[in-house]
């Protein structure tokens, strides 16, 4: 269950569940969960039309998943932490990333840092948001409220926080919770004639394929996308097969 598919960061890490979910002899079933209660992702869920489920999508509520998973129908979930013996949570830890990413730039000298957020209701965004204040807090540099700004983990929800930024005070560096994002803002710092990383620093977080291929060249923080998807694939037919498996499993950047 994913919230966005043409998202290449949910194509990323469906790949890694696929190659796992297809070697047991199971197909696998992509759902979007666009229309969160009314979508076919919690329709599925909800009349159990399947044998278990993944979620990647952070707008299928917690009490529809923690209802509908019993010892005959498993659950991973990816971007939240549940606490259900028929749940498992395979998360990477977000709050680590969005440290080291924002102590990359502090590194370099920056003392204003914007940070463009993706979607609030999301569990992985808060993490790097509060390993993006550690950071600050540490460096004895005072967050300014004004240079949070909301991208939504969109293209176009980057691109407008980057214009926000330009025609209002820029700061020396941004760093955006997503590639998409970034990749976006790039483009409007292009635009606007504003050159990077000499006017402004950019860093990404999640390293997608596309961010190899941008100019000028994307600073992005990595996630074992594929590790994580083949991980809760492996999971997911461990609790299948009935097999003991633990409630949480956190991966490394």
């Amino acid at each position: 269950m994913v919230h966005d598919m043409s998202s290449p960061y949910f194509s990323e890490l469906v790949k890694g569940i696929e190659s796992v979910i297809m070697h047991h002899g199971y197909d696998m079933i992509v759902c979007n969960s666009l229309g969160g209660e009314h979508s076919t992702a919690s329709r599925y869920i909800r009349e159990k039309r399947i044998d278990g489920a993944i979620v990647i999508a952070q707008n299928i509520q917690n009490k529809l998943l923690l209802e509908a998973a019993e010892s005959g129908f498993p659950i991973v979930v990816m971007d939240r932490e549940l606490n259900n013996d028929h749940i498992v949570n395979v998360l990477i830890d977000d709050e680590q990333g969005g440290y080291v990413a924002t102590r990359y730039l502090l590194d370099k000298g920056h003392r204003t840092i914007a940070y463009i957020n993706g979607t609030f209701s999301s569990d992985c965004n808060l993490l790097r948001y509060q390993g993006y204040l550690r950071a600050l807090h540490e460096a004895g540099v005072e967050e300014r409220k004004e240079w949070r700004l909301s991208g939504h983990f969109t293209k176009e929800g980057g691109y407008q926080a980057a214009k926000f930024l330009i025609e209002n005070e820029l700061p020396s560096a941004v760093f955006f919770a997503s590639d998409e994002m970034a990749i976006s803002g790039l483009e409007a710092f292009r635009e606007h004639h504003i050159s990077v990383p000499e006017q402004v620093s950019v860093v990404g977080f999640d390293n997608i394929h596309l961010s190899h291929y941008v100019y000028p060249p994307l600073t992005t923080f990595r996630q074992p996308k594929t590790d994580a998807g083949q991980l809760a694939g492996h999971v997911l037919i461990q609790m299948l097969k009935g097999e003991t498996v633990d409630s949480s499993y956190i991966l490394n950047n």
